[in-house]
């Protein structure tokens, strides 16, 4: 699509990347009420280059907690190539998945932010499984509706550097069916 104006210029989100710091619990909750107010969405940075890149899950479950909160639109970048939370062996850090963070996401609204810090832990794959209506972690069940709602208005989109590593890997556990 072409844009044709300012005007429509102006319709495209805003992304703001929050820094991250020791004072992320208190930096945080005062940004999304910003951004809310700012009509904006958020970034969260899931990785780089080095260890001290990725956040930690306790980082992660504040910033999904306070961005359902105050209904700011976000996207994750970086280091989602996997579908589960697991230990790189290439670099030896532990990398969020991709289907912890959409859980995550689904669930903030109706668990607890401690809680949202256990799907975000989550290593093992068999704690997550599809069926035509639903996204299952352990005992919680996401309904298609929910998880399009998640897309439209919460976890809007995530970035992976990789196309293939998130398809093979869902292929290899059963949960992406490819022709």
């Amino acid at each position: 699509t072409q844009l044709t104006s300012k005007n429509e210029l102006g319709a495209l989100p805003i992304f703001v990347e929050l820094p991250r710091s020791q004072h992320w619990p208190e930096i945080v909750p005062v940004a999304m009420e910003a951004l809310e107010r700012a009509g904006l969405s958020a970034k969260l940075r899931c990785g780089g280059v080095t260890p001290a890149d990725f956040p930690t899950i306790d980082e992660v479950a504040e910033f999904i907690a306070h961005a359902r909160k105050n209904a700011v639109p976000f996207k994750a970048t970086a280091g989602l190539h996997h579908p589960v939370r697991h230990l790189d062996a290439a670099t030896g850090t532990m990398m969020h998945g991709f289907l912890n963070v959409i859980a995550a996401a689904a669930l903030a609204p109706r668990i607890e932010r401690d809680a949202l810090v256990f799907v975000l832990a989550e290593e093992d794959a068999a704690a997550f499984r599809f069926d035509e209506r639903a996204l299952y972690w352990r005992d919680e069940r996401i309904e298609v509706a929910e998880l399009e709602q998640t897309r439209r208005s919460a976890f809007v989109s995530y970035g992976s550097c990789s196309l293939r590593e998130p398809i093979d890997d869902l292929t290899a556990l059963g949960m992406l069916q490819c022709a």
